[in-house]
């Protein structure tokens, strides 16, 4: 089992080739804009680093947001592109589901990822499971958007909460004075290496691509630019 893990949803864009759950190689770029323009070159630099062939690849992992609407499609797409070419599955993985993967089954995680127009997508897991929507809330009142629905006694009948992703640690500071017990706190960007080795887990609990369909989480609407916004293109 060989996997590719595709993910450009983020602040940055990420292939990795992990294998049994250990990371083989990974190639990150940290530009905002741009994906489409070089992933595939990322993918051919990341088998030439693991000595590896496209021949053996046995799946695809792809994040599938929310995010970056332009980073969903292009790491979508590639996604696509090498399954066909390939005939192998593609599994499409919640980017905020990957970032909360891994963690101890009483831990309640709050994963959160930078919507890049002020706002911040959020959404708690409990044991791998999403126990909350995700919610598209404003920067400034991301607290009083999440009381609603965590609260100071639900964290710590769980062994507290663990907050990963986007301005990690300045929103466990905030949640921490609000009487949430924080456990852990890491800034981080969902990438490939997330996404590959929670599809590997799952391949190995036996489950499918069917489980998971390589569809965009989009959850809010596309930021368009003048031209398009009055054309109505999308």
């Amino acid at each position: 089992m060989l996997i590719l893990g595709i993910e450009a949803s983020g602040n940055s864009a990420s292939v990795a080739l992990v294998q049994a759950q250990t990371t083989l190689a990974s190639v990150t770029r940290q530009d905002r804009h741009g994906h489409a323009g070089w992933i595939t070159e990322m993918v051919d630099g990341l088998l030439m680093d693991a000595s590896r062939n496209f021949s053996e690849i046995s799946h695809i992992a792809v994040g599938c947001g929310p995010g970056s609407f332009t980073g969903i499609r292009v790491g979508l797409a590639a996604a696509h592109g090498y399954a066909i070419g390939l005939d192998i599955p593609v599994f499409g993985v919640s980017s905020l589901a990957s970032l909360a993967d891994g963690v101890a089954a009483n831990q309640r995680v709050l994963a959160l990822i930078d919507t890049r127009r002020g706002h911040i997508f959020a959404q708690v897991f409990l044991g791998g499971k999403a126990i909350s929507e995700v919610y598209d809330a404003p920067e400034d009142d991301l607290v009083n958007h999440l009381s609603a629905h965590i609260s100071p006694d639900d964290n710590q009948g769980s062994a507290g909460l663990f907050v990963h992703g986007f301005a990690a640690s300045a929103i466990a500071n905030i949640l921490a004075e609000h009487g949430h017990v924080i456990t852990q706190f890491q800034d981080a960007d969902p990438d490939a290496i997330m996404a590959a080795t929670m599809v590997a887990s799952r391949i190995q609990a036996g489950e499918t691509a069917a489980d998971f369909p390589a569809t965009p989480h989009y959850h809010s609407s596309p930021l368009l630019g003048p031209s398009k916004a009055k054309s109505g293109q999308g």
